[in-house]
């Protein structure tokens, strides 16, 4: 079985969030926990807690 190495988050990361729409910036990582809070891009939602697995690194979008 081949498991896929996952992307810890970075502060200042933009990401999208798997059921939201709309683009996020890691602000706060929480590396005990695997989880993440979030800001979002142009706007004033804050999401808190966020699991790592459910983030998509948007950089590595583009570069498909």
């Amino acid at each position: 079985m081949v498991t896929k190495k996952m992307r810890i988050p970075k502060k200042g990361d933009r990401v999208a969030v798997t059921g939201r729409m709309g683009s996020y910036v890691v602000f706060l990582v929480d590396e005990s926990l695997k989880v993440a809070d979030l800001k979002q891009l142009g706007g004033d939602e804050r999401l808190a807690t966020i699991r790592w697995d459910t983030l998509a690194f948007l950089d590595e979008e583009v570069a498909r």
